[in-house]
């Protein structure tokens, strides 16, 4: 309220069986460059570590995208943290992200999954194009690639010739995308 933000963020504990990872923004304030930069990781993509005013919602007519479950979090916040004029993060703790459930989808996802984390990069980059405009076309191009990428990493969704025909015109990025560890880099590179 002190600062007038249409959303606040706040850092979080990653809780795994024995140990407790602490994982911060790292800023106060987070910029448009800010969200044009990120990657779609839990701390930005997550509503779970976000109070958003409901004016931003209703003023820019912005709902979840139908019928998605996967990644649905980052359809909603990435198009609120383009709108927002003001986004404050707290430097604390304030959540408690409990991973320590090994059969999570996000640990063994199924290709149906990650149809769904695809399509709702399409119509997250569908949104970007006609309402963010071409500032933020990186921004998509970045979360096309991800949502793809459990079609070539994981082991039991592995297609490699359906990771290079869904949005081929990412695959160049492979090389670009710094966050991504190396050892999936490497496999991307080599696909």
């Amino acid at each position: 309220m002190e600062d007038d933000a249409d959303i606040v963020c706040c850092n979080y504990y990653a809780e795994y069986n024995k140990k407790q990872i602490k994982v911060e923004y790292g800023i106060s304030e987070e910029t448009h460059d800010d969200v044009m930069n990120s990657y779609p990781s839990t701390i930005y993509s997550a509503v779970w570590n976000k109070i958003i005013k409901r004016e931003l919602y209703i003023n820019n007519n912005i709902r979840w995208f139908k019928n998605i479950n996967m990644q649905d979090d980052l359809g909603i916040t990435t198009r609120l943290r383009i709108l927002s004029t003001k986004t404050t993060v707290l430097n604390r703790c304030l959540y408690h992200y409990n991973k320590q459930n090994i059969s999570s989808i996000s640990i063994a996802p199924k290709k149906s999954n990650i149809y769904e984390q695809i399509e709702c990069a399409r119509q997250l980059d569908l949104w970007i194009k006609e309402f963010a405009g071409e500032n933020y076309y990186m921004l998509g191009n970045k979360i096309k690639f991800w949502a793809k990428c459990g079609l070539a990493i994981h082991p039991s969704t592995r297609d490699i010739d359906q990771w290079r025909s869904v949005f081929p015109e990412t695959n160049v990025f492979v090389r670009k995308f710094k966050q991504m560890p190396i050892y999936i880099r490497l496999p991307l590179f080599l696909y």
